[in-house]
């Protein structure tokens, strides 16, 4: 009786390891040698981290308080936070123990007068500025982190949601996805379909508004010798 075997090449099964889940990723450890090897290796480690920097999950967490708190954003090694004037973005390197300053962009005309609002967020591992009017979400994106090069990437209309806008703020996004919350709901814009989508609705008769603080979630391995 003839049994067929299909294998695969190395660089196939580097694929596969590369796209299951931690604990999943650990038990392929023990099923033999090679795979012990292949998902041990430097160069496996680095393309595991990218990949879960693309596919990140989105943890939210809703309460019924309307506290504000201050965003800070962890890009590049360092915490990132927005100042209450919107002059600039403050910056801790934690490597060097040192601040430095970060000015947004000049074409945003940010301050308190201007009736726009400003958050910080990651994108694909970059600061990001998302700047809200009320027809237009404009997104920035640090390009250069030394020279502080700020690049216009989107530019969405805001019309067909226009009675949520005054109270819609952005939470998370990604490079097909930008993941907005309001009082009820959570909603995601698809930038590939210029599209929005109602993600997320709070299912009870409060008439209280809910809060929402959501994190971009991705598992990720590191050696630990």
């Amino acid at each position: 009786m003839e049994t067929n075997h299909t294998y695969f090449v190395d660089e196939i099964i580097l694929e596969i390891l590369a796209r299951l889940p931690i604990k999943s990723l650990i038990r392929t450890k023990c099923v033999c040698k090679l795979w012990y090897n292949l998902a041990s290796h430097k160069s496996f480690t680095q393309l595991y981290n990218h990949l879960s920097l693309k596919n990140a999950m989105l943890l939210l967490q809703v309460t019924d308080s309307s506290t504000d708190s201050t965003s800070i954003v962890f890009v590049n090694g360092s915490l990132h936070w927005m100042t209450q004037s919107f002059a600039y973005i403050l910056v801790l390197d934690l490597s060097l123990d040192s601040w430095r300053r970060i000015l947004l962009p000049e074409e945003m005309g940010c301050g308190n007068g201007s009736g726009n609002r400003v958050y910080l967020l990651e994108f694909d591992g970059k600061l990001s500025v998302i700047q809200i009017s009320s027809v237009w979400m404009n997104i920035w994106v640090l390009q250069d982190y030394g020279k502080g090069k700020w690049d216009l990437i989107d530019r969405v209309s805001l019309r067909c949601i226009r009675g949520m806008v005054p109270g819609i703020f952005p939470i998370s996004q990604g490079g097909d996805y930008v993941f907005l919350a309001g009082h009820k709901q959570v909603l995601v814009y698809q930038r590939k379909t210029r599209s929005w989508k109602e993600m997320y609705s709070v299912k009870n008769n409060s008439t209280m508004p809910l809060w929402f603080s959501a994190h971009s979630f991705r598992g990720t391995i590191f050696s630990c010798r």
